[in-house]
């Protein structure tokens, strides 16, 4: 694990006037690193391709489809009117493989998606191939990888909602797991760290794992402590596991949700 980090912190040594977004840049690199050594770790492509499928979540658990076009149409910046790549209703989510990209980025309006699964239905793999797939058109975009965000997957089981907000937790996170963004922010963004400064401008892209790790009765506060953190127009994924005694689906809706179950 150590090599691939070698080359994101030998970039932290420049200048401290180094730009947010090349910051962000050296950060898509190290999570590409550390993804791809995990999907090998898993041996997630040996011999072939794992396949994960999935299918819309039932109707109770995310918002209505009409609404959630109204709501990403009505955004600011946007035209108010439904691109054709959207999808016209739930049953058009499902696909699977390395689908999950296009599903996201294209087809969910508002680029907030619940994905729901029992043991090894998939979850992590679907994961980790949305995570890739998203830093790879991210790093081969003509306009640049600063031009979108970086996904980052956050392990849910090490937050307590009652004692410390998601964003704070999630900077916390970022400084732990990638150093340098423990180091100061340039100038232009204040007294905070690099961390903090990528979360405020929206160069993260938060990808909550595990919800179901979180003790049942702090769940209520998690969700509404995350849609607090991550209102509408910020991109998410939540995941959680579905199908134990006690259940373990999320009490309330994730604000402008999309969802889906995953499947092999």
């Amino acid at each position: 694990m150590f090599l691939s980090w070698v080359t994101f912190r030998s970039g932290a040594e420049r200048a401290a006037e180094q730009p947010l977004e090349e910051i962000a840049e050296h950060l898509a690199q190290a999570v590409r690193n550390q993804w791809e050594t995990e999907v090998q770790v898993r041996r997630v492509n040996d011999p072939y391709p794992m396949t994960v499928r999935w299918r819309a979540a039932p109707d109770d658990l995310v918002e209505s489809w009409p609404l959630l076009q109204a709501t990403a149409g009505d955004w600011p910046g946007e035209l108010g009117s439904v691109p054709e790549e959207w999808a016209n209703s739930p049953a058009e989510l499902e696909g699977s493989g390395a689908e999950i990209t296009r599903v996201f980025t294209e087809r969910v309006p508002t680029r907030r998606l619940l994905v729901l699964g029992g043991p090894g239905a998939g979850k992590t793999v679907l994961l980790s191939r949305l995570v890739l797939g998203l830093l790879h058109r991210l790093m081969t975009s003509a306009a640049g990888p600063h031009t979108s965000a970086v996904p980052v997957l956050f392990p849910l089981a090490t937050w307590n909602p009652t004692r410390q907000d998601l964003y704070a937790w999630m900077a916390e996170r970022l400084a732990s797991d990638y150093p340098t963004l423990a180091e100061p922010a340039p100038n232009r963004y204040g007294q905070i760290d690099r961390a903090h400064a990528l979360l405020g401008r929206r160069l993260i892209l938060s990808v909550l794992d595990g919800f179901d790790e979180i003790p049942t009765p702090f769940r209520a506060a998690a969700l509404s402590a995350i849609n607090e953190a991550l209102p509408m127009g910020h991109p998410v994924v939540l995941s959680s596991r579905v199908g134990e005694p006690g259940g373990a689906v999320p009490p309330l809706r994730l604000a402008g949700q999309a969802g889906r179950s995953s499947r092999h």
